[in-house]
């Protein structure tokens, strides 16, 4: 995936680059910024995640959405050290 098709996704789901990388639980908006500008390449678990969210329903997109940063919160504690 090049990082404008990743970007147009993002967009396309409304997401800032911050609550995209919750929601795929990356390390933080710099690793999408890398991801957009092609200075890395998203892993294939993020590719996949990525056009799973951009082919469903939105309703059913921003409910998954929702499920993913629920678990990356409960698996991070406050002080950003997995639990």
């Amino acid at each position: 995936m090049r990082g404008l098709e990743f970007k147009t996704i993002r967009e396309q789901l409304g997401l800032t680059q911050d609550e995209l990388s919750e929601v795929l639980c990356l390390s933080g908006k710099k690793v999408v910024s890398n991801i957009e500008r092609e200075v890395r390449n998203p892993s294939l678990l993020t590719i996949v995640l990525l056009r799973l969210l951009a082919g469903l329903p939105q309703k059913k997109s921003k409910e998954l959405q929702s499920l993913l940063i629920s678990i990356y919160h409960k698996e991070i504690d406050p002080k950003g050290r997995k639990s």
